[in-house]
């Protein structure tokens, strides 16, 4: 049987930076709630050293108006509402996530960031991964790649290298705080500690809301 890898025709998110992955094995029994506590004390505890990053430091990486507009394009183009209200908090959820990456010192360098666009890259435009396993849907993820370039006035070129990038970084640097998590308090249970994830990532973006106010704000209405 041929294999194939299989991609969300029409899914621009997908491209953007929706990597799968896979948190813990199938074998259940980890309290969602014991997973949650775990996973508040490694996220805003830290370890006690006092020189350890705080969130009053300057921000550690900045709202970007080109990003937005780049982001309220995708979404046009998925037929989501509200797009400027939903770009604003994507943004905020990738600099959150930055930030956090950061103070933990898990930030992927850019040669991994590289190599991820360049592998997706040659999976949509090739229709085949660098295995020779095929691609299904690569066509018209292709497609809606051209259309989101259209969309956001660039080139597809500049959409694989200038900001593909910045969006490989956001989810390279999400996949290592969650496996550092993952490793760090042996969870089991791939459901709870997906969900228990999701939980977490909220409470960092609202921390960094709510750290960074002012700065959102003056973003929002320059």
């Amino acid at each position: 049987m041929k294999k194939l890898i299989m991609i969300i025709a029409g899914a621009v998110f997908v491209v953007i930076g929706g990597a799968t992955f896979v948190l813990a094995s199938e074998e259940d029994g980890t309290d969602l709630n014991s997973v949650g506590e775990a996973m508040g004390v490694y996220l805003f505890d830290g370890d006690g050293d006092d020189d350890s990053p705080q969130a009053d430091e300057e921000m550690f990486a900045e709202m970007d108006r080109d990003t937005h507009e780049f982001l309220v394009a995708s979404l046009r183009i998925n037929g989501v509402d509200d797009q400027e209200a939903q770009a604003y908090e994507e943004q905020i959820q990738q600099v959150a996530v930055k930030d956090q990456a950061q103070q933990k010192g898990v930030m992927p360098d850019e040669s991994d960031v590289q190599a991820r666009v360049e592998e997706q890259r040659e999976m949509i435009e090739e229709g085949e991964s660098e295995d020779g396993v095929e691609v299904r849907g690569s066509d018209e993820t292709s497609e809606r790649v051209e259309e989101l370039a259209e969309e956001s006035g660039i080139t597809v070129d500049q959409y694989w290298e200038e900001y593909m990038p910045i969006l490989e970084e956001v989810t390279l640097a999400e996949e290592a705080l969650r496996e550092k998590l993952v490793d760090e308090n042996e969870i089991q249970g791939n459901s709870d500690a997906r969900e228990a994830w999701h939980e977490q990532r909220d409470q960092i973006v609202d921390a960094y809301e709510d750290e960074h106010a002012e700065e959102i704000e003056a973003f929002k209405n320059e």
